[in-house]
């Protein structure tokens, strides 16, 4: 047998080799996840609220100009804490199709640009979900 033939065989039974050794694809089940309905609610102005599941967001804006405050986190009965510091923590009070925050704590103080606030801000339910977003137009939800 000439050697170009026998390089071949050789090249072809590692391939086949790597082949056999790569792992296979884990088989996926076909249910796809269903995401939490996004509920949203308008407060005064700009101000926007929202709940999809267990998580929340919001962003509340001063009375003039764009300083803003924006938090979002995870819901857990009447405590939305912020993403990455379980420090910031968010009284929130819903009666019905309304959302009340509680007030600003030390540690939540970092995600309002002065003057704005979120303290005793109150939301309530759009008949449809709108979408709610941060200053650069990005999804809180």
């Amino acid at each position: 047998m000439p050697a170009s033939a026998s390089r071949f065989i050789t090249l072809a039974l590692i391939a086949g080799a790597l082949a056999a050794c790569r792992q296979q694809p884990s088989p996926t089940n076909n249910v796809a996840a269903t995401p939490a309905p996004v509920l949203s609610f308008a407060g005064t102005g700009r101000d926007r609220l929202c709940l999809a599941g267990n998580r929340a967001a919001f962003i509340t804006y001063a009375a003039a100009g764009d300083h803003n405050c924006s938090v979002r986190g995870t819901l857990a009965g009447a405590t939305l804490t912020a993403d990455g510091d379980a420090q910031c923590q968010v009284t929130v009070t819903r009666t019905g199709d309304s959302i009340r925050l509680g007030p600003i704590a030390p540690n939540c103080a970092y995600y309002c640009a002065a003057p704005a606030s979120f303290a005793g801000k109150t939301f309530t339910r759009t008949p449809k979900p709108e979408p709610v977003t941060d200053l650069a137009g990005d999804p809180l939800c």
